[in-house]
């Protein structure tokens, strides 16, 4: 949608006329084709959308897995960032519906996923998380985009409700953060440099890491990021005493700042 926006812009600036025949056929060629790239991308991006609304009313707890959990917050939150955003004016292109473009459904049924996430506190933090595209402003402008197209109320305040959680476990995030922020190179995430919550060793390398950070690794690549070797994810070497010990060393620095 954004190439189509700059395309219809050049035109309307004038530029194409300029060209030589063979190049502004060209570019007319492919200005048709993008459109209907972009055509066939927004009827699937929907349908997409509509199908995993629909299958995490009744499962969610294979997406609130580590791994995948994050990977379904930053979809959330990018496509909010697109759609209510700064960014939606690069969305915006003249016949929306040639294209079937259709952003406040994308909007409402977006929203509608993220409730069925809400009594789980692991996706809460998992949006909060998001350095890319989360910014809390969103939602309130997600809700005025569902107030404009009659989104059911009840779904609406639940929405609202869900905002809130979400500015709440943002700001216990933040306080953390400064509370761990000295945390001893042991106990962190070689990849990540983050607090461990679940360190686990990697059997051939025999690097400790947080066991969601390898999960999101494996998803993509299957073997161990230190040395390459084949690695499975029931391969990994739980660290239990080194868990006991980072929860208590939280625990005892949450205690120094009260």
């Amino acid at each position: 949608m954004t190439r189509l926006k700059e395309n219809q812009e050049a035109m309307d600036r004038g530029e194409w006329n300029s060209m030589p025949p063979q190049q502004r056929q060209d570019l007319e060629n492919t200005f048709r084709h993008t459109g209907q790239m972009a055509r066939y991308t927004n009827i699937m991006g929907l349908k997409t959308l509509i199908i995993l609304d629909m299958i995490t009313q009744n499962i969610q707890s294979i997406f609130c897995q580590p791994a995948i959990c994050e990977r379904l917050a930053l979809m959330l939150n990018y496509f909010l960032q697109h759609l209510v955003g700064p960014k939606r004016r690069n969305l915006k292109v003249r016949n929306l519906s040639e294209y079937q473009f259709e952003p406040q459904k994308l909007v409402a049924k977006v929203t509608d996923i993220y409730l069925n996430f809400s009594q789980h506190d692991e996706f809460y933090a998992a949006v909060c998380n998001d350095g890319m595209s989360y910014n809390e402003q969103l939602f309130p402008q997600a809700v005025e985009v569902l107030d404009r197209i009659g989104h059911p109320r009840e779904r609406i305040d639940a929405f609202l409700k869900l905002t809130e959680h979400i500015k709440n476990v943002a700001a216990q995030q933040k306080e953390n953060d400064a509370a761990y922020d000295d945390a001893p190179d042991e106990y962190l995430d070689p990849i990540t440099s983050t607090l461990m919550i679940d360190p686990v060793m990697l059997p051939s390398s025999r690097q400790i890491i947080d066991r969601a950070t390898i999960a999101r690794h494996l998803l993509s690549d299957q073997t161990d990021p230190f040395n390459r070797n084949p690695l499975r994810m029931q391969d990994v070497i739980p660290q239990t005493e080194l868990k006991q010990t980072i929860e208590q060393w939280k625990t005892s620095r949450r205690q120094q700042q009260s």
